[in-house]
């Protein structure tokens, strides 16, 4: 069973999951002991580099500051690109292609995944061993 976490604004550090994309996992199987969620804070560089996923889970993004570029593909006719800007929110279902663009402006957008992996080993392998430490220090 897990246990209440408190976590702290640099407790975890953070994730490239793309050239210009820190991630940071501050709720997530390797940080807290998360069964099903994993939740966090991406700071996106005006020029990032594009990255691509394929929806295992659902998603959201809230949009804190400036704005981020969302494009999706199911593969069945449903396509489309939206661009989310701060204060606003998407929800992304599983199943589809995306596609995370830059926009232009740094943004920083809150993230939280529910269902698939609960570990962020499962998409970055060398990133467990980092967040796994940083959970040590926070006493788990």
């Amino acid at each position: 069973m897990s246990k209440v976490v408190t976590i702290g604004k640099a407790a975890i550090p953070p994730v490239e999951l793309a050239k210009g994309m820190g991630t940071v996992y501050n709720v997530c199987q390797e940080t807290v002991g998360s069964e099903m969620l994993r939740m966090g804070v991406c700071h996106h560089a005006a020029d990032m580099a594009d990255m691509k996923w394929q929806g295992k889970a659902e998603e959201a993004f809230y949009v804190a500051q400036g704005s981020i570029r969302v494009a999706w593909d199911n593969g069945q006719g449903d396509a489309g690109e939206a661009t989310i800007r701060q204060g606003e929110q998407i929800f992304l279902p599983k199943g589809y292609q995306y596609t995370l663009k830059a926009t232009g402006e740094p943004a920083i957008n809150v993230f939280a995944i529910a269902g698939g992996a609960p570990n962020v080993s499962a998409i970055k392998a060398e990133a467990g061993a980092m967040l796994r430490a940083a959970a040590a220090k926070l006493g788990r």
